[in-house]
């Protein structure tokens, strides 16, 4: 599984364009478009998405499905190891 970050996706998005930093690694991965292809907006969005188009310096995705989920509540731990005395 690839996970993509595109920061502008929403709920109602259809079609994605791949910023050109990001379609970076999609040519030195070498995917296809039979692989399978996530992008994430990292505010809780997570699209299975398709390769419609492809161009030297950008791609467009066509998003399949779509999967929202809410932030798991953070903690903070905090492990000392103590010297030796």
């Amino acid at each position: 599984m690839h996970l993509f970050f595109v920061p502008h996706i929403t709920a109602n998005s259809h079609l994605i364009t791949l910023p050109e930093d990001e379609a970076k690694h999609f040519k030195v991965l070498r995917l296809t478009e039979k692989d399978n292809i996530f992008i994430t907006n990292g505010k809780g969005i997570k699209c299975k998405v398709k390769v419609k188009e492809k161009n030297k310096k950008s791609i467009f995705l066509e998003i399949k499905e779509i999967e929202t989920f809410q932030a798991e509540k953070q903690k903070i731990q905090i492990a000392i190891a103590p010297t030796k005395g």
